[in-house]
């Protein structure tokens, strides 16, 4: 299993494909073996808003195709695919709106002859995209799936930097799921800093969303912005492996700087605290 922190951004846009898009509103099209990512991204990066993706395993040949990347070199990917949405004014949808859209692009996403169909959730401005099901090679039926960062892990309870708590979920999803994740690109600044985690059966995403939040605590008394997230988790056909990858989607100053947020609550059967 390989660790570290590997920048791998502008390997995937180069297999991923582009977008085009209009500064505030017109057509955001985005054709690529796996469309989802691309969308996501514009969406993240031009338009301020947060989704965390997930992916799921896609190794049959049926679904696969040889292509060379970006050093001219070949490798296994997923068969090309197009989404193309349309709005007005992507960056200030109403809720109704944004969940028109994300329908949308889910849709599409499940129509396209993907072997794995997606579904997404919206939780204020907090967007998921995630596995549902995956089509079966043996018998060619939908099956269920349960995104990986669901997978439910224990931790102990220990003070580390955060860049050591994705180490410890992640391997944790590994062992339990039976597959191959690396880290991708993580901010090395955020990732040194320290934070008193722990957990029992809880989702090991919650876990890496509750770390990454610690860092506002501090952000927040001194009336500085709050950081928001976004994560993927990638699957690579090529080699097996996803691959996960954090960034700083915006900026936001709180409304009063001077009040102490309130500690996040653990779930049912968790246990942590935070700093």
């Amino acid at each position: 299993m390989r660790r570290g922190l590997l920048s791998i951004g502008s390997v995937l846009f180069t297999v991923v494909g582009h977008a085009a898009f209009a500064q505030e509103g017109g057509t955001l099209d985005v054709t690529s073996p796996q469309p989802l990512v691309g969308v996501s991204r514009e969406l993240n990066e031009k338009y301020g808003w947060v989704i965390n993706f997930e992916d799921a395993p896609v190794s049959s040949p049926k679904f696969t195709v040889k292509v060379m990347d970006g050093r001219g070199r070949p490798m296994v990917t997923g068969k090309p695919s197009r989404i193309s949405v349309r709005a007005e004014q992507f960056a200030r949808l109403d809720d109704d709106g944004r969940r028109k859209l994300l329908q949308s692009v889910v849709n599409q996403a499940n129509a396209a002859g993907s072997p794995v169909h997606y579904s997404y959730s919206m939780t204020g401005d907090i967007v998921r995209i995630f596995p549902k099901e995956v089509l079966s090679d043996q018998d060619g039926t939908w099956r269920n799936f349960t995104p990986l960062l669901d997978t439910l892990i224990c931790i102990p309870q220990g003070r580390y930097q955060i860049w050591r708590v994705m180490q410890l979920v992640l391997a944790e999803v590994e062992r339990l799921r039976g597959v191959r994740i690396s880290i991708g690109t993580v901010q090395p600044n955020l990732a040194a800093k320290e934070v008193v985690e722990g957990a029992i059966d809880e989702p090991a995403g919650l876990i890496l969303d509750r770390a990454f939040d610690s860092v506002n605590r501090p952000l927040l008394k001194e009336g500085l912005e709050r950081l928001v997230f976004s994560s993927e988790l990638n699957y690579w056909t090529d080699s097996g492996t996803f691959f996960y990858n954090m960034d700083v989607t915006k900026r936001i100053y709180p409304p009063n700087p001077q009040v102490d947020p309130q500690p996040a609550v653990p779930a049912a059967g968790g246990r942590f605290s935070g700093k």
